[in-house]
């Protein structure tokens, strides 16, 4: 299905020459020795040295949907609501409704209608996000309630990346590493635009990595002794419109400073 990224060679393999997919999933150049989990070669196809996987335009997407897939199918839980229905029906019922196309479609419909999937230990799914908000809302009642301590600032950052050289040559020495890429596009990297943005929307592992590292930065060296932030939560994104990438956040203060002025500001306007 992805030629580009399994590409196979024409060698002298077991005896007789053949072409082989050496790329497999147990992440070995050479013969199978012994067999890898799947999480080791999620990572090794992401982080591989020639860094196809991670510029190939779908696969990355792929290969993010099987590994949710994977996780639901061993970490996900359905429940299935049995009231009002025949507690009784098995599978053997529904497969033998196959006599009645009508009867076998009717009987899935109310049984998938009935199921509810609970997943909220496997990120990204819709179970996730919502039991996700429900702890934060959860978190942010005790703090305010019981610590008073509110959420009181809303911070969003980007990077510049027309300024951001140290990008530009982190990307230019991440290229020139990579066995697939010419030495020209590397090189265009460092002095032109176009080039250095398709890197970007290209390789976004590295620049994520690279966002992280500065943010990381500036809410130790800035925001925490500025506006004395000490916790929060955060989202990382692409967005073509805002920049290469960019975070939200919601942040915290010690003493509440930002909440306690504004109270303070709108006591005054009473």
């Amino acid at each position: 299905a992805f030629p580009t990224v399994f590409m196979p060679v024409y060698v002298h393999f077991k005896g007789e020459m053949r072409w082989v997919i050496f790329n497999d999933i147990t992440g070995s150049h050479g013969t199978r020795e012994k067999s890898v989990s799947i999480h080791k070669w999620y990572n090794y196809m992401m982080w591989r040295s020639d860094g196809i996987p991670s510029s190939h335009p779908t696969f990355s997407l792929v290969l993010y949907n099987h590994k949710m897939r994977n996780s639901l199918q061993s970490q996900g839980r359905f429940t299935i609501n049995t009231s009002d229905i025949d507690p009784t029906i098995t599978l053997d019922t529904i497969r033998n409704a196959r006599g009645d196309d009508n009867a076998l479609q009717i009987a899935t419909e109310d049984l998938l209608k009935r199921a509810h999937m609970h997943a909220s230990n496997v990120p990204g799914t819709m179970p996730y996000w919502k039991s996700t908000q429900y702890e934060f809302k959860a978190i942010n009642f005790f703090n305010s309630y019981i610590k008073k301590r509110d959420i009181s600032l809303f911070h969003t950052g980007s990077l510049a990346e027309y300024h951001e050289y140290p990008l530009r040559h982190l990307l230019y020495k991440y290229t020139t590493a990579l066995s697939h890429v010419d030495e020209e596009y590397s090189l265009s990297i460092l002095n032109d635009d176009s080039v250095f943005m398709n890197a970007v929307q290209k390789y976004k592992n590295i620049v994520t990595h690279y966002l992280a590292s500065k943010m990381e930065l500036w809410m130790g060296l800035f925001m925490k002794p500025v506006y004395k932030v000490d916790h929060g939560v955060l989202t990382k994104e692409f967005a073509k419109t805002r920049g290469a990438i960019h975070f939200h956040s919601l942040l915290g203060q010690v003493g509440n400073e930002c909440s306690t002025k504004l109270n303070e500001n709108l006591q005054r306007k009473k």
